[in-house]
C-alpha cells in the first residue's frame, strides 16, 4: 500500500491528454521533461498497474540510487598521457595537441566547486537540480536553479571527474591536468545521484546543449 516513485517511458514526449489520463488515474502531479519522453510520479501499486497497460507507455522502471564509479589516482591509469601522445587525434587536430578549445562537456554528477583554482574561469554554468516531485502540485518541468559558483558541497566527486576532464593543473604546476584542459565546463549536481536526478541532468543537456556548445 506504501507510494513508490516510478518513471514512466513513453513511446513519444507525452502530451496534455496522456498527463490527463495520469489525473484519471489519481496522480496529483509529477515531474515531466522538455526532451526525455517520460514522466516522474509517485503512486501506489495499484495506480502503477493501472499506468502500466495505457497504450502510450512503453516501459516503467522505479527509481534508484545510482553508485558512484572509482577513482583512479593517477594519470597513467586515466588515459591522460595517452590521449596527449596519440598520433592518430593529433594528426586530425593539425599536428597539435588535443586540448578542448572550444569545446564544453557536460559533467552530470555530485556537482563542481567551480571556485577550484584548477576549474576556475570555465564552468559556464553550474547548476543545482531539483524536483517538485513530492509536492503533488501539477505535472511541472523541474526546477533547476540558476547558476552556482560551487553545486559540489558534501563528496567532491563531481570535482574530482570535472578535474580529470578539464583541470588545468594550476595547483600541480601542470602534473594533474585534465585531459582537456582547455575545454569549458557545464555543472549538473545531481544530489544523492537518484535516477529522477540523474534522468533531469540528461534532459537539461539535450534541451540545452546548442545553447551552451555542449
Amino acid at each position: 500500500d506504501r507510494s513508490v516513485d516510478a518513471v514512466i517511458v513513453y513511446h513519444q514526449l507525452p502530451t496534455e491528454s496522456d498527463l490527463d489520463q495520469l489525473r484519471s488515474i489519481g496522480f496529483l502531479g509529477g515531474t515531466r521533461f522538455r526532451v526525455l519522453p517520460m514522466v516522474a510520479v509517485t503512486g501506489t501499486r495499484a495506480q502503477i498497474i493501472a499506468v502500466s497497460r495505457l497504450p502510450t507507455v512503453r516501459s516503467i522502471y522505479g527509481t534508484r540510487t545510482l553508485d558512484f564509479t572509482s577513482e583512479p589516482e593517477v594519470q597513467s591509469a586515466t588515459g591522460v598521457d595517452r590521449a596527449r601522445k596519440d598520433a592518430e587525434i593529433t594528426s586530425t587536430n593539425s599536428g597539435l595537441p588535443v586540448s578542448g578549445h572550444n569545446v564544453t562537456v557536460g559533467v552530470l554528477d555530485s556537482g563542481i566547486d567551480g571556485t577550484h583554482p584548477d576549474l576556475a574561469g570555465r564552468v559556464v554554468r553550474n547548476i543545482k537540480l531539483a524536483s517538485t516531485l513530492s509536492l503533488g502540485v501539477g505535472f511541472a518541468y523541474p526546477f533547476d536553479d540558476l547558476s552556482l559558483p560551487n553545486t559540489d558541497l558534501l563528496s567532491g566527486h563531481g570535482t574530482f571527474v570535472a578535474g580529470l576532464i578539464g583541470g588545468n593543473g594550476k595547483l600541480s604546476g601542470g602534473k594533474f591536468s585534465g585531459v582537456a584542459p582547455g575545454a569549458n565546463l557545464v555543472g549538473l549536481s545531481a544530489g544523492d545521484l537518484t535516477l529522477l536526478f540523474v534522468l533531469e541532468g540528461f534532459d537539461y543537456l539535450l534541451a540545452n546543449r546548442q545553447a551552451l556548445n555542449i
